[in-house]
């Protein structure tokens, strides 16, 4: 019974047992019945020599094999290992074997008898083999991206860094005495809070990662910028991290391209903001002093003339709105508002602007609206943009004779035209780029590629269709933005009264022109007026004059208007100061009420928006009612 229990083991044990003479081509003299499970060869076929076992072992393996068999059996060595080597089973397939072999020697110490104890380990070589391609793969990646490794024991501080991390900081590993203080010491001290404390977030399991940009110093004395990642690969039973690992790479270069990117647009913005001052301060002038004029009996022999210069004022001004509307896209500084607003009320309004220009050309412009009553939340001033770009164009390319419609139908506004056409629309969305040429000279090319920018962050769909010859159809759909809301007492386009009040107002501008062209403006009322030329005298005058409201510019000599206005503030708190600049960029606005400024008016203004701001200053003072 034993003995059938023994030989029940030896089957389905997965070790090998043979029993070798010590004689040329070491003939099989025993070997265990599972040799024909694993290898497929019967014990009969290896004892009775019909398969010979050196002709089993791998051609690449044999001689080495051979060398480690002869090594062992010399001297009075009882027992010695392989290396794993690999045996050709019946179906002449290769397995791995591991193979300790013991010694039987006879009186004279003569080996007579080898006995092997074989396993196989197939599965055990392939993971091998798996992690080295994986080791192999990790190195490639670490060597072809420039990636240096390190592992910080937090219980102790000890760190191990490899050969990358320490030339990446131009070191060696005898530099370092790994520890923490090899990394901490060499961060700009600036950064070193903003990585611990990122550290620390990961350690307390607030993060999945941890990853930290900041500043080391080479050891040229050059700050690099370091993109440092890692995560705790192993925690203590109380939760505590032991085995911190992670990677450090350079990409200063990449910094310091952003920061050149970043610096590059701040000195468009300066561009984009002096050029915004010096275009509109001289428009301003012109624009108010064509309106004072229009306004004067004595000048009617010169309407005509003087509605020319009118309208080719305007017409700078929106080129250059156009230019600054794709500075302010590009660098976010366009901010948009949500008010409820009668979409066929102002459309009519926008519509009755641009009637006059389309008859002077051959045009004829028209309006179907659908339905009344349509009320949609959405920024007023950006949404006449659009429909002011389009119907402009449509106006522009359409010839003599010509039809352009506007017009709302099952939730859509269309602007429809019978002009030229377009023939390839996504060019004619490039900004600075024009689909056709003819009209080159009377267009910047910005008007479309603003639209396409201005619909998508106002949530409305554009549908551009349009074919040569025949003309071009605009649809925005506008049902996502349809309300409920509704604005109590509307009035559209209504006139804004002329200021009936007493008041002090004192008006700041180095530009004499500009402070005549406001005086003129505000002639006809209650209103006292001084003026001053610069931040020194509006100071100066707060505290002798002491005026109710003051119009002050931002820019000017001596002491600018943001300086003035906070010196002002620091022993008068009620004045209204109302910033006046011909830099339309956010950012002007909101350094002004940074400083302390109640409101912001952008030149060129006209008379009515003079009125309107100095009216709303007036009733938060309780001077108008």
């Amino acid at each position: 019974m034993m003995q059938q229990f023994q030989d029940r083991i030896r089957q389905i044990s997965p070790q090998i047992e043979i029993v070798w003479a010590n004689q040329p081509g070491w003939p099989v003299l025993y070997c265990s019945p599972n040799i024909e499970r694993i290898l497929g060869y019967s014990n009969a076929a290896l004892v009775d020599g019909a398969v010979a076992y050196e002709s089993l072992i791998h051609p690449q393996d044999l001689e080495r094999v051979m060398k480690e068999v002869q090594a062992g059996l010399q001297g009075q060595q009882t027992c010695f290992s392989h290396q794993p080597y690999r045996l050709k089973a019946a179906n002449g397939q290769y397995h791995w074997v591991e193979d300790r072999t013991f010694v039987e020697r006879d009186d004279r110490g003569s080996a007579t008898h080898m006995i092997g104890c074989l396993f196989e380990i197939d599965a055990q070589v392939a993971n091998e083999h798996e992690l080295r391609e994986s080791r192999d793969r990790l190195e490639l990646v670490l060597q072809g991206t420039r990636l240096g490794m390190w592992d910080w024991y937090p219980q102790t501080n000890d760190v191990v860094f490899d050969d990358r991390w320490a030339e990446m900081l131009g070191l060696t590993l005898a530099d370092l005495d790994m520890v923490l203080d090899d990394w901490s010491s060499r961060v700009h001290p600036d950064d070193i809070d903003g990585c611990m404390a990122d550290i620390q977030a990961h350690m307390e399991g607030k993060t999945d990662f941890y990853e930290n940009l900041h500043r080391m110093r080479h050891s040229s004395g050059e700050w690099l910028y370091i993109l440092d990642r890692g995560k705790i690969v192993e925690r203590n039973a109380a939760g505590e991290p032991l085995r911190f690992t992670g990677t450090h790479t350079d990409v200063t270069p990449l910094k310091k391209a952003e920061l050149a990117a970043q610096q590059a647009l701040a000195a468009r913005d300066r561009f984009f903001s002096a050029m915004s001052h010096e275009l509109r301060t001289p428009m301003h002038a012109v624009l108010g002093l064509v309106e004072l004029m229009l306004q004067r009996p004595e000048s009617q022999p010169l309407q005509k003339d003087l509605t020319i210069v009118a309208r080719n004022s305007a017409h700078l001004l929106n080129v250059l709105r156009d230019i600054l509307d794709v500075a302010k896209l590009d660098s976010g500084e366009m901010s948009f508002s949500n008010e409820p607003i009668e979409l066929e009320v102002q459309l009519e309004s926008l519509i009755a602007l641009f009637r006059a220009r389309a008859e002077s050309v051959g045009i004829t412009l028209s309006l179907q609206l659908q339905s009344y009553g349509t009320w949609i939340l959405v920024d007023r001033q950006r949404l006449m943009q659009v429909i002011s770009n389009l119907v402009s164009n449509a106006i522009k390319y359409t010839p003599k004779g010509g039809k352009v419609v506007v017009g709302t139908q099952n939730g859509k506004l269309f602007i429809e035209d019978t002009g030229v056409g377009i023939a390839d629309i996504s060019r004619a969305f490039q900004p600075f780029v024009q689909e056709g040429q003819d009209h080159e000279a009377n267009s910047t090319g910005l008007g479309l590629s603003i639209v396409k920018q201005l619909t998508e962050k106002m949530g409305l769909g554009m549908l551009f269709e349009s074919e040569v010859g025949v003309g071009t159809r605009v649809e925005l759909d506008y049902q996502a933005l349809i309300t409920s809301e509704r604005r109590e007492g509307e009035v559209q386009q209504a006139e804004v009264e002329r200021p009936s009040w007493q008041a002090k107002l004192l008006i700041v501008d180095d530009n004499p022109t500009n402070l005549m062209v406001a005086q003129a403006m505000l002639g006809g009322t209650y209103i006292e007026i001084q003026t001053a030329e610069d931040g020194e005298q509006a100071v100066q005058a707060c505290r002798d004059w002491q005026p109710d409201i003051v119009l002050m510019d931002l820019h000017m000599p001596i002491l600018d208007g943001l300086h003035a206005t906070k010196a002002i503030r620091l022993f008068n708190k009620s004045v209204q100061i109302i910033g006046l600049s011909a830099d339309a960029f956010e950012t002007a606005k909101q350094q002004g009420i940074e400083a302390g400024m109640d409101d912001y008016l952008v030149k060129p203004f006209g008379q009515e928006q003079i009125y309107q701001v100095l009216n709303q200053a007036a009733l938060r003072i309780g001077i108008a009612g």
